[in-house]
């Protein structure tokens, strides 16, 4: 049955996005929590009862213990009171690659990050996630470039010819009955200007 501080330790971690998983009962050496984060990896908390803690070289035992964890687990926790940080030397937990929590009765702490092991499972989880992702943003690029096909070739349909536009009005206005040497002949339009421009005076 799991206790009330195990409970708070639960909810805390959770908290930090961890999701519990259920102890496999095959572990000769179990944890008191188990969980899982986002990225696949698989956390184990050690939470030593009260009589472990009486007990002679409590902490350097439940170390040690707790290092046995690091073969199915991809990051270790030993939670302990409070009252025993300023006993603890925390360059022997570092040094076994354990992270540390501590509680009382109104808080819980992370003070010691630990490390990460890697395990083949964790390592396979990690390449197909890599692989899932690469996945998608190619297909969010394909998407993206049909797209922007798609609105190229609408622009290209909808884009004026000006140059075709001004000449088909040219012809438009020169009747098919006119001699041919009336088309195109730049003195016209010279010709058709005089007599709207406004006479000059010589004063």
């Amino acid at each position: 049955m799991i206790s009330s501080t195990e409970e708070k330790l639960k909810s805390y971690l959770m908290s930090k996005g961890m999701q519990p998983l259920p102890i496999d009962d095959s572990l000769e050496t179990k944890p008191n929590l188990s969980f899982q984060e986002g990225n696949g990896y698989k956390v184990f908390v050690k939470v030593p009862s009260r009589e472990e803690l009486q007990e002679r070289n409590a902490i350097l035992n439940l170390i040690l213990n707790s290092t046995t964890f690091r073969k199915t687990a991809n990051k270790v926790y030993l939670a302990l009171p409070k009252i025993y940080a300023s006993i603890i030397d925390g360059a022997i937990i570092q040094g076994q690659g354990l992270g540390l929590i501590i509680y009382d009765e109104k808080i819980i702490d992370e003070v010691i990050a630990p490390k990460i092991f890697e395990h083949k499972d964790s390592s396979n989880y990690q390449e197909n996630l890599a692989i899932e992702q690469l996945v998608s943003r190619i297909s969010q690029l394909e998407q993206t470039v049909q797209t922007l096909k798609f609105e190229i070739s609408q622009l290209k349909s909808i884009r004026p010819t000006f140059g075709e536009a001004a000449k088909t009005e040219k012809i438009e206005k020169i009747p098919d009955s006119l001699p041919s040497f009336f088309r195109d002949n730049a003195w016209l339009d010279i010709l058709s200007k005089r007599g709207r421009e406004p006479e000059r005076y010589v004063s």
